[in-house]
């Protein structure tokens, strides 16, 4: 089955230009860049070995091999497609530690270093923990961290969330650390919020405006309904546990027999909902 493609990223795939993707996670930065590859070779505006690829992790690094080589493979009926992945061993897709690895090695003899080093993985993690260990004592008092700890132990948040984090996405080249990437996803998932509340602001006023006269279950429904204002409110002070339960309690109502036009779009509805 084909991946839908909205507008804003068939234009990141097709445009001719340097081009930023910003995203949140699961939205489909990786589809996206695995059809710009694709379109790239098809247009003939650069050969596999030309591409290069990278990402932050091994594990992202493997999927993005094996995605593009199969969605190559899907269209080996195509000449060119079929001699690019014929010679798809030379495709650069890797780690940007692997990257750069191999650059110093190609070059080791200018850096004055022997060409048979290898990645310290061991200190990497050594540092991951350090790093983990410094902004958890530091954010001790966070309510966020407090709930985190309850849950799965010190121990767990430390060596088994923050550490192996800081393994994957912190980079001695850039001054990056855990502060900054819990802001930014704190702001990315207000966002979200604001834009789910919005639409289920919408979703209740579209109940409200509903003929309710002909099921009890309806107009049970619109009197235990909470206004737009009192939505916002909840969101606003990150109630969430009741804006849950609220959202529970409507999701639970059964229309019954859909008989008429308000009780269909009150199923309607109900299936957004959901």
């Amino acid at each position: 089955m084909k991946e839908k493609i909205d507008e804003a990223q068939l234009k990141a795939i097709n445009i001719n230009e340097n081009v930023v993707v910003s995203a949140g996670a699961g939205s489909g930065k990786t589809s996206v860049l695995v059809k710009r590859y694709i379109r790239l070779i098809r247009e003939q505006k650069a050969t596999i070995e030309e591409i290069l690829t990278l990402t932050f992790t091994r594990k992202a690094a493997a999927e993005m091999y094996e995605r593009i080589y199969s969605l190559l493979s899907e269209e080996k009926t195509e000449i060119l497609i079929n001699k690019q992945l014929t010679e798809f061993e030379k495709a650069h897709i890797s780690t940007i530690d692997s990257f750069c690895a191999d650059i110093v090695r190609n070059c080791s003899h200018r850096f004055g270093v022997p060409s048979d080093f290898s990645l310290d993985d061991e200190e990497a993690a050594r540092i991951a923990q350090e790093v983990s260990l410094k902004f958890i004592i530091e954010n001790r008092e966070d309510r966020i961290m407090q709930k985190l700890i309850s849950s799965i132990g010190f121990e767990g948040v430390w060596k088994e969330f923050f550490s192996p984090l800081g393994s994957e996405y912190l980079h001695i080249a850039r001054s990056e650390d855990f502060s900054r990437m819990y802001e930014r996803q704190i702001r990315e998932l207000k966002g979200l919020l604001e834009k789910g509340t919005g639409r289920l602001g919408d979703i209740f006023y579209r109940i409200r405006t509903l003929d309710s006269s002909s099921s009890s279950t309806l107009q049970d429904t619109l009197n235990s309904l909470p206004s737009e204002d009192e939505i916002a409110g909840l969101a606003k002070n990150e109630n969430y546990s009741e804006l849950k339960q609220t959202l529970k309690r409507i999701k639970t109502r059964k229309p019954g027999r859909v008989n008429s036009p308000g009780l269909l779009q009150f199923k309607e509805c109900l299936d957004e909902l959901k």
